[in-house]
């Protein structure tokens, strides 16, 4: 955490570098629920359509961690230029308790053999940071004018039935997602928010179950203030590694 202050007479500029450490142990716990709807296969015994429900839920636990505060201002003197260091606060230890977090979360998914699987899902999640604090020798009011945080999302994956057409399109799996972000930061009086959209695409490596992803977001943040909006435009590339039949390490010997 840094800041710039503009002094009248006697500094040029002050500065101010805060820095908090934190460590410890803390746990989150989850549950999750799957329930089929409904099953259809056919005389072969092969999946033709089903319908399947996924609820879960996830539960951080509050936790007591050790903070340790540092603390370094400098200015500049206006009449000779020289830096010079005002305040300084080396390794004020002291406890820093985190709030709790719950979140909430449902996927549905449907499949058929003529069209393919689609899964949509949301999820809604809540921090409670207004109940956070700092608990140090000195009270700095570093854990003042803090917010519930909140987070809501929403998107859809779309994945082609491969056995109705050998195409490389129907390989791939398409998806395309929404969140709302409500910070924990408050600035002169109003929320901050951030805002994402992103679309990606999933395509499996040759010979293999693993896979590429490639996707695209934008963020918005601050958009629901007077502030100028902060826009980011990013790129995302990654890969998911799982074995398969292919590999010649999984592979059963059959002769010693």
């Amino acid at each position: 955490l840094s800041s710039v202050l503009f002094s009248n007479t006697e500094y040029l500029i002050t500065s101010q570098d805060r820095r908090l450490f934190a460590q410890g142990f803390s746990g989150e716990a989850g549950a999750q629920y799957r329930h089929n709807f409904r099953i259809r296969r056919d005389r072969d015994g092969l999946l033709t359509s089903s319908m399947t429900m996924i609820l879960g839920g996830t539960f951080s636990i509050p936790t007591s961690l050790l903070a340790e505060y540092n603390s370094l201002s400098t200015s500049i003197v206006y009449s000779s230029g020289l830096r010079d260091t005002t305040d300084q606060v080396e390794e004020m230890r002291g406890r820093l308790h985190m709030p709790s977090k719950i979140g909430f979360g449902a996927a549905l998914r449907i499949f058929h053999t003529k069209v393919g699987s689609v899964t949509i899902g949301g999820d809604y999640q809540i921090g409670k940071w207004s109940m956070m604090r700092l608990q140090l020798p000195l009270d700095l009011n570093l854990d003042d004018h803090l917010l519930d945080a909140t987070t809501l999302a929403a998107g859809i994956d779309y994945k082609p039935n491969s056995d109705v057409s050998s195409g490389i399109f129907s390989r791939l799996n398409y998806r395309m997602g929404y969140r709302h972000y409500d910070t924990y930061l408050e600035l002169n009086g109003q929320q901050i928010s951030q805002r994402t959209l992103s679309a990606g695409l999933s395509a499996p490596l040759a010979r293999s179950t693993s896979r590429f992803h490639l996707s695209v977001e934008y963020t918005e943040t601050a958009f629901n203030t007077l502030l100028i909006p902060e826009k980011t435009l990013r790129f995302l590339v990654g890969f998911s590694l799982s074995p398969s039949a292919f590999d010649r390490w999984f592979r059963q010997i059959k002769y010693d």
